[in-house]
Formats: C-alpha cells, sequence, structure tokens
C-alpha cells in the first residue's frame, strides 16, 4: 500500500522505473525473444464485476497506468510475450516485502495490527508465483493471463495464512473499515485455469 502512495507522489521517479525501464528491454532485445511481464490487477478499475482479460481496461492509480502504457508496448513489440496481471504478492513474513509479510512480522512479533475488513483483493503466494514462471519458461500459450486466488479482504487473508500455519493471531490481529479504492478488486482465472491446469490460493 505504502508503494503505491509513493507512485503518486513521485511520477517522474516511478515512470522511469514502471515504464522507461520496460521500453529500455524493448529497445534492447530482439523482437523473437519471450518475454515474461508481470504486470498489476490494478490496470482494472474495480469497479467490473470478476473482470477477465477482455474486459475494459481503466487503470486505477499512476502506477496502473504505468503498467498498461508497459503492457502494450510490449504486445506492440514482443510477438512472444506472457503478460500477468497480478494481485498483491506475499509468502509468509519471512523475507517477503508485501503489506501482508509486514502484517505477519509484526503478529509474530507479538505487535498488534490492524487490518481492513471492507477491502478485498486477490493473492499470490511468492512460491507459487515462482514455479508458474519456470512452467512458463519454454511455454508457448503467450497472451494475457490473470493470476490470483478468491477474493478476500486483507483482514481475512491474513487470518486464513495464520490457521493454516498454526501462528496464534487472536491477541494481536484486529479489523476495521478503511478508505482504501478499490475498496473490491476481482480476478477471473478462468483462462489460465484453462490453459494450465493451475489454481492459486
Amino acid at each position: 500500500l505504502g508503494g503505491l502512495k509513493k507512485n503518486e507522489e513521485d511520477k517522474i521517479y516511478w515512470k522511469k522505473l514502471n515504464y522507461n525501464s520496460n521500453k529500455f528491454i524493448i529497445d534492447s532485445v530482439k523482437k523473437k525473444t519471450h518475454i515474461i511481464f508481470l504486470s498489476s490487477d490494478k490496470v482494472y478499475n474495480g469497479k467490473i464485476e470478476n473482470p477477465n482479460e477482455k474486459s475494459n481496461i481503466s487503470p486505477h492509480g499512476i502506477y496502473a497506468k504505468f503498467k498498461r502504457q508497459s503492457e502494450l508496448l510490449f504486445i506492440k513489440n514482443i510477438k512472444k510475450i506472457h503478460i500477468l496481471r497480478l494481485p498483491p504478492v506475499r509468502g509468509f513474513g519471512a523475507n517477503g516485502r508485501s503489506y501482508i509479510d509486514f502484517v505477519i512480522k509484526k503478529i509474530r512479533s507479538k505487535k498488534k495490527v490492524t487490518l481492513a475488513s471492507n477491502v478485498s483483493r486477490c493473492f499470490v503466494d511468492v512460491n507459487q508465483l515462482v514455479s508458474f514462471l519456470i512452467q512458463l519458461i519454454n511455454n508457448k500459450n503467450y497472451g494475457i493471463y490473470n493470476v490470483g486466488s478468491n477474493c478476500v479482504s486483507y483482514f481475512d487473508r491474513v487470518k486464513q495464512l495464520c490457521v493454516a500455519k498454526n501462528l496464534h493471531y487472536e491477541k494481536y490481529l484486529f479489523s476495521k473499515k478503511m478508505a482504501i479504492k478499490p475498496y473490491k478488486q476481482e480476478l477471473n482465472t478462468q483462462k489460465l485455469k484453462s490453459v494450465f491446469k493451475r489454481k492459486f490460493y
């Protein structure tokens, strides 16, 4: 969440990082090069229910706009392209940099933390993502794919992870409503399940 705020505060720097760097890659490689580009679920605006890869694009925020512009660059210039539209990627608090990893570290340290119960996203486990990226290296089913779990609130996601890992959270994890838009960002992942027989959790 903090990273997105920084995008809005320093648009020139983040344009260099999220768009210009991709343009440099395209200018530096051959058109026959196979590229896997990690895009974002934020290219959707949260207003379309369960959007699939053909749904209308209306990027939410400057970060999403740069991601969408990069998608179009790759589609125009690279034939062998996998574009993965990712929701928040998380580990289980060890070395992860996501907000969920930060929260789990706090719970492990027996510190209280509050999470949004009214803000829902799909999520991706970093180990599952790495496994999928390895599968894609020699894969020729190029195109755009939504990637992610079922949609759930940040609060419920952390609670699920704690239960799965036997991490006692009851005294440390609290919920409240927060003003973080879009409040809900679903992803239709049927295409990914059909082509790759994969399900993310």
